[in-house]
């Protein structure tokens, strides 16, 4: 059988098995971690040899590679063979039955993978407990295991006189330091996830933890306090050695639920308030049931509490953004929910359809969203348009006739492609000052645009509707032509987003894909671009178009090779590739570097939205330059996005940051791009882009893009006062 894994990916996947108890994939901390598990050495090889067992058959049978690669087939594996170990003293018995409950529980996880994928469920350690629990049981059964004597404080080291001295003398040192109860059984609790029983190891852990999560330290710590309050609200009697072996339960559960499940938040921290006292009660019911048959609880309370939880929530019909599920994991809670909150902003609606203005040239709107006339009640998200000249007047003349008014006659476009479904052509122009009550909306035109979303134009002019029903139609056909038809005292055009295709249906609030806000509803200049935005009434707009040029350039299919060389206070040349994976994420690689920015092309614009790698590799520097380009362009045009807050801040200065971001987000990182010049409108043969990004007012990056017909041909970035200048290379 064969495997894409490489041999040399197994020692990552085994470290990876360690930290993924902790939902991580932090090297430093994995290593740490198989550090602590051999303070008891029996349980540290036994576990050691259940992960290179469970990580070797995954990988011999084909199984997921990247879930291989991240831990999840070896991790169950893992907390078996350490229960095994630091249950039982050291054999050839005891290494055969590691192995074998190494394949019991990787048989498991596959199993239980299966099943609960179904149902969108993680199967956390459910693997481990069964699997241990039939060994425990077994083990009565054979005579020749013998039950360890180490004792459940002891280090593991009776068999090194002079190391368990040192160690000893550690441990009198960090029981002087420790002598809060309550920090003590908390870092016992740590240490008891691994199967170890004391401060060191606990410490470890923690140490191990912060370094991987502020986030998720923070909230261990709150799982732990609040278990503390209700066991003694409560009267719940329990014991220290009690506490720090099923401490642990409730440090997984706030962990889980409050920040690697669910995006980090002050509702997901009430959430973790609210189940922890649930997670007390099911943990002292689940006691006496397994007391009966002699088994041990481990992970049982948190693996229920959990699991039932997010099925739960898998459940809801209505979903509220202030609690959010996560759908993609991230290396820690940080990068999650910094992610989420930049993105959520920069794509919150990319998934719906692409509405451009109906209509051609800059815009008045006259009457928008809940207007003082007629938007109201169930119709009250829809915008009536009209043209106005620069003194702010929309008619020429006395403006007694229809003709005088300047969007009459002007044409009408269609929104986005769908199927024409109504039409009314019939209805009379008004003469000024009068109004059509009885054929309220005038000749009209409703398309079809996807299951309950339909587009409603009304007050066109009669006969100059181009279409018929069960025509299909394309983004910027011309449909028909502004008129002053029905309950219209002046020509204007009216447009409506519906969930019916019936002529006057109630209204949907639904933004327009991207347009150019011209002028704010004070009157003032802005030329910035809007993207899935809903214009304010008195707002003068117009339709973003895209550019041949621009769309040319930024098209990259997997495969691409771009070449650049720079010099200045970096010097070299890089070679990016455009790399597309199975996920059909697409990314540039520095094939030199290693180095990654991925990017997509959506809604009219190249957007990046991740880097990783250094800081100092120049892919870096492209990716700040580039970060957002539409694929148009308006003359002097401002446009602005956010940027993730750890991809500019360093790590130092971002540590009290990540303890309060489920919270509070105080740092910032802006990015500005500036349309300065263009050789040709109509034809452009050279673009110049002025782009910077910024941490508030603070900033830190400046740079000059130069496009020409298929290629960005240069690139001059200023990063904090030190310059250097990319040149395409063919």
């Amino acid at each position: 059988m064969e495997s894409n894994i490489k041999i040399s990916e197994i020692p990552g996947s085994i470290r990876n098995s360690y930290s993924a108890i902790f939902f991580s994939e932090n090297i430093y901390f994995g290593l740490l971690l198989i550090a602590i598990t051999f303070f008891d050495l029996v349980a540290g090889f036994s576990g050691l040899i259940a992960v290179i067992t469970a990580n070797i058959f995954a990988v011999y049978f084909g199984f997921d590679n990247l879930n291989i690669k991240k831990g999840f087939y070896g991790f169950n594996a893992l907390l078996t063979g350490l229960g095994l170990g630091i249950n039982f003293e050291f054999s050839l018995l005891l290494i055969i039955l590691v192995f074998l409950s190494a394949m019991l529980s990787l048989f498991l996880t596959i199993a239980l993978e299966g099943i609960f994928r179904k149902y969108g469920s993680p199967f956390l350690s459910l693997p481990f407990l069964f699997a241990i629990w039939i060994f425990l049981m077994a083990a009565g059964k054979i005579g020749m295991l013998v039950p360890t004597q180490r004792g459940p404080f002891s280090f593991g080291f009776h068999t090194l006189s002079s190391l368990d001295i040192i160690i000893n003398n550690i441990k009198i040192f960090f029981d002087s330091v420790f002598t809060n109860d309550v920090t003590r059984y908390y870092l016992k609790s740590l240490s008891s996830i691994y199967f170890q029983y004391g401060i060191i190891a606990g410490f470890v852990v923690f140490i191990g933890l912060l370094f991987h999560s502020r986030i998720a330290t923070f909230y261990s710590f709150v799982g732990y306090i609040a278990t503390l309050g209700f066991l003694n609200y409560s009267g719940i009697y329990f014991s220290e050695a009690d506490f720090y072996y099923l401490g642990f339960n409730y440090i997984l559960l706030a962990i889980a639920i409050g920040c690697y499940f669910l995006i980090p938040s002050i509702y997901s921290l009430l959430w973790v308030l609210i189940l922890v006292p649930l997670n007390v009660i099911i943990t002292q019911g689940l006691f006496l049931v397994l007391g009966i048959w002699g088994l041990p609880l481990f992970s049982l309370p948190f693996n229920i509490l959990v699991i039932l939880f997010l099925y739960f929530l898998k459940l809801r019909y209505y979903k509220d953004e202030k609690f959010s599920e996560v759908n993609y994991f991230f290396p820690n809670p940080e990068k999650t929910l910094y992610n989420y909150l930049t993105n959520t902003e920069r794509f919150r609606n990319k998934t719906l359809i692409d509405f451009k203005l109906p209509f051609l040239g800059e815009w008045y709107i006259s009457q928008g969203n809940e207007g003082n006339l007629t938007h109201k009640d169930k119709w009250k998200y829809a915008y009536d348009f009209i043209v106005i000249d620069f003194k702010g007047l929309h008619y020429k003349g006395t403006g007694l006739k229809v003709e005088d008014y300047y969007c009459y006659n002007k044409l009408v476009l269609a929104p986005a492609d769908g199927t024409v479904e109504n039409i009314i052509d019939d209805v009379e122009d008004n003469e000024i000052g009068n109004v059509n009550t009885e054929d309220n909306w005038g000749n009209s035109i409703v398309i079809k645009h996807s299951e309950y979303l339909y587009s409603q134009v009304s007050h066109l002019k009669r006969g100059s509707i181009q279409v018929t029903p069960g025509d299909k139609v394309k983004t910027g056909q011309l449909i028909a032509n502004v008129g002053n038809s029905g309950r219209s005292p002046e020509p204007h055009l009216h447009f409506q987003v519906q969930a019916e295709p019936k002529v006057g249906s109630f209204t949907l609030e639904y933004p327009f894909g991207n347009y150019l806000l011209v002028k704010d509803n004070k009157g003032e200049s802005k030329n910035s671009l809007k993207s899935y935005s809903q214009p304010l009434e008195k707002e003068i707009i117009n339709n973003f178009e895209s550019l041949k040029l621009l769309k040319n350039v930024f098209v990259f299919p997997p495969g691409t090779i771009i070449r650049y060389e720079y010099k200045g206070f970096m010097n070299g040349q890089i070679e990016l590739e455009s790399v597309t994976d199975v996920y059909n994420i697409s990314y540039f690689l520095n094939k030199k570097t290693g180095a990654k920015a991925y990017f997509s092309v959506e809604n009219d614009s190249f957007y990046f939205y991740d880097y990783i790698g250094r800081k100092s590799d120049i892919l870096y520097y492209v990716f700040l330059s580039l970060y957002r380009i539409p694929l148009g362009y308006q003359y002097d045009s401002k446009i602005s996005d956010k940027i993730r807050i750890d991809l500019i801040h360093n790590k130092f200065g971002m540590i009290l940051q990540d303890f309060i971001a489920p919270f509070y987000v105080y740092k910032k990182a802006n990015f500005n791009i500036n349309f300065r010049e263009i050789d040709n409108p109509i034809v452009p043969a050279e673009i110049i882009i002025d782009t910077s990004v910024n941490t508030g007012k603070k900033e830190i990056l400046k740079s000059e893009i130069v496009i020409t017909p298929g290629k960005v041909e240069n690139i001059k970035i200023n990063f904090k006062n030190k310059k250097t200048e990319l040149h395409w290379i063919e």
